[in-house]
């Protein structure tokens, strides 16, 4: 189930993630930005927002939040919330396993297809399922290409399921952050969109 809010924090850091895209688009005459360059960048932005209690890390193990995973598949982004002060951090994972992982974030590029996000979809739910307390998100950045599957004609966020595999996932769109170039004529700009992924 969609969970009813999602954080102030990620406004400002999707808008800065945004124009900082734009601004490397004209930098680097266009090229676009690798995943690693813009999943470094999301989580400076998230780490500047996100209140005091909470800490980003990038590329996490799944299997460090006791997942059943023997493989080395990694977390994009995870925000946690930091121990108590006088708490350390493996007694807290020993006391409530998993609690500290609050949101998990995976960061993907829009293509020519949108395959790949639904298959970072699938491999959230398959990983976490247990997500009741958790959020667990996917952001799609659009370097200069709109994804159709997220925007309605009038460039509006989709409101309905985007997954289209199947009914057992439910995909959301919770917001979106854009930035435009002056430099090329008619250029769609860039896009910064927060999915939300549940069963």
């Amino acid at each position: 189930m969609i969970k009813a809010n999602v954080e102030q924090y990620w406004g400002a850091a999707l808008q800065g993630l945004a124009y900082w895209i734009a601004y490397k688009q004209q930098y680097f005459d266009g090229h676009l930005l690798p995943e690693g360059a813009i999943v470094a960048e999301l989580a400076q932005l998230l780490a500047v927002h996100i209140p005091d209690t909470k800490k980003v890390e990038c590329e996490r193990l799944y299997k460090d939040r006791e997942f059943l995973v023997d493989t080395n598949i990694r977390a994009d982004i995870v925000i946690s919330d930091k121990p108590e002060k006088n708490e350390d951090y493996h007694e807290l994972i020993q006391k409530i396993p998993g609690s500290y992982w609050k949101e998990i974030v995976e960061v993907k590029r829009y293509e020519q297809t949108f395959k790949n996000i639904e298959k970072d979809s699938e491999k959230l739910i398959k990983l976490y399922s247990d997500s009741q307390d958790h959020h667990l998100y996917q952001v799609v950045v659009g370097q200069g290409k709109l994804p159709d599957e997220l925007f309605t004609g009038d460039f509006n966020l989709r409101t309905r399921n985007i997954y289209t595999q199947s009914e057992d996932i439910d995909v959301r769109c919770r917001m979106s952050k854009k930035a435009y170039s002056t430099k090329r004529k008619n250029q769609k700009g860039v896009f910064a969109v927060l999915l939300e992924v549940s069963k």
